[in-house]
């Protein structure tokens, strides 16, 4: 998937991209939200990582020493 999205930003400078209405949804929808919302990187941190580290460490610790 990143492969096709530098290609397309290399091979089309800017004008065109920004003037053409193909490029700009295509590299606007597809590539940057499917990527970055659909990547396990997004729902594996938000769902074990994030709550348990917060929960555990950081609430008690920072109530304690700030309060």
């Amino acid at each position: 998937m990143p492969v096709p999205v530098a290609r397309t930003k290399r091979s089309l400078p800017a004008p065109p991209v920004r003037v053409s209405l193909p490029p700009s949804p295509l590299m606007r929808s597809p590539p940057a939200p499917p990527l970055m919302i659909s990547s396990p990187p997004l729902p594996e941190t938000l769902s074990l990582p994030f709550p348990p580290l917060k929960r555990s460490l950081p609430p008690p610790k920072s109530t304690t020493e700030f309060a």
